[in-house]
């Protein structure tokens, strides 16, 4: 059975931190191929986006070609053709029907961990796929990790924290790439130069 990782999220844009964690995923999990899986219609964020869903998969194909050669990386645009608000267990049920012998595993990051209560289904969705949860080396993980007992039972608790990952990422923050692409001061330290050329065209 062919092993799948995904990563989903607005990647608004797509920086060094995604593609650090998606190498880290391959190397650590075993994987056959990772998919980058941008959202399409954001149940939290909505339509409120820097770049287009065009633009957004544009850049994530060219980080791809850059630094992620080697991980038979691709950029899964499912969410675009799904009607509705785009829900994780929504769009990975639907994949999980059109590939029957696919195995899959979804991403998050610790702060995910936070609003995890929130996701609609989120109880059902260790039935169709593993949660893995990178946290960033340093980061007060436990204390997140406590709180989600707050809204779940020890099962799922166990289960998130059986599969937490600790890596080291770059400290790079949306917020701090927003900004430098407002005052034109963006640099491949925060993405790959492919990105930061193509991102200086949209805004020229």
């Amino acid at each position: 059975m062919e092993q799948i990782g995904l990563l989903g999220g607005a990647f608004d844009p797509i920086h060094w931190g995604h593609i650090q964690l998606c190498k880290e995923a391959v190397q650590r999990l075993n994987l056959d191929q990772i998919q980058f899986l941008p959202s399409y219609e954001h149940p939290f964020k909505g339509q409120k986006y820097l770049f287009t869903f065009e633009q957004r998969c544009q850049l994530i194909n060219l980080a791809i070609d850059e630094t992620l050669n080697e991980t038979n990386a691709s950029c899964n645009q499912v969410e675009s053709q799904l009607e509705g608000t785009n829900y994780t267990y929504k769009t990975i049920s639907w994949l999980k029907e059109q590939n029957k012998n696919s195995h899959y595993t979804f991403f998050i990051g610790t702060d995910n961990l936070t609003q995890l209560h929130l996701w609609k289904n989120i109880l059902d969705l260790p039935s169709i796929c593993d949660i893995v949860c990178f946290a960033r080396q340093g980061f007060e993980t436990q204390a997140i990790l406590n709180n989600l007992s707050n809204h779940f039972a020890e099962t799922f608790c166990e289960n998130i924290i059986n599969n937490l990952i600790e890596i080291s990422l770059p400290e790079i923050s949306s917020t701090e790439i927003k900004s430098a692409i407002s005052t034109h001061k963006l640099t491949p330290n925060m993405l790959p130069s492919n990105c930061v050329d193509y991102i200086e065209e949209l805004k020229a």
